[in-house]
């Protein structure tokens, strides 16, 4: 074979490749890949990039991945395909089934067949928002908690448009209370103030 014929073997032989992550340098966006028993020199990472965002996603070593040669040359070789390994299995098998796992084992998951999306967060979930935050359910709302719930706001409003508003519990209310409407007890009242009515008669008026 000649030179010449050698050569053009060599760079078509070389124009996909698959290799593994063997170095990673998050701060520059470079990784370091083995191809058949040798290790690359640094190589750009995949980007995510579209028309309203750009997306940052940290490679790992040790994760299988699919190369391409521009003209054949390893040294201009670009990761055009991240792959599932026997180290780093796929999280899921459901075809239905959308999932996002994160080390920490905090998951983001869509279940087309059901339509539930379902978030698991191994620690804190804070959210953020400049403006308005708006909440919107065609069906029921609940919120648990296993430890007490703190509201800020400087007003509060709560409409019950059909059965009202109802609490379970007890209760304590440090400020003054206005009330538009009756209000209806099961239980005695007591006050360490005066209790008036419209007449002008107290809790203490007497007949």
């Amino acid at each position: 074979m000649s030179h010449s014929l050698s050569e053009l073997y060599r760079k078509l032989s070389n124009l996909i490749g698959l290799g593994t992550i063997a170095e990673v340098d998050h701060s520059s966006a470079r990784v370091r890949v083995e191809i058949n028993g040798r290790v690359s020199g640094w190589l750009p990472y995949p980007a995510d990039i579209g028309n309203n965002y750009i997306r940052w996603r940290p490679l790992r070593a040790g994760t299988q991945v699919l190369l391409a040669c521009p003209a054949g040359d390893p040294a201009n070789a670009v990761i055009v395909q991240i792959l599932y390994s026997q180290p780093l299995p796929p999280p899921g098998d459901e075809a239905g089934r959308d999932l996002v796992q994160f080390n920490d084992g905090t998951t983001l998951q869509y279940d087309s067949d059901a339509r539930v999306l379902t978030v698991v967060s191994a620690g804190k979930i804070a959210i953020q928002a400049a403006d308005a935050v708006d909440l919107t359910a065609g069906g029921a709302v609940t919120i648990s908690a296993a430890a007490p719930v703190s509201i800020s706001a400087p007003s509060i409003s709560m409409t019950g448009t059909t059965g009202g508003a109802s609490l379970t519990g007890n209760f304590t209310l440090t400020g003054s209370l206005s009330i538009t409407g009756d209000i209806s007890t099961n239980g005695n009242i007591s006050a360490t103030g005066t209790i008036m009515d419209g007449g002008g008669n107290s809790n203490h008026h007497t007949h």
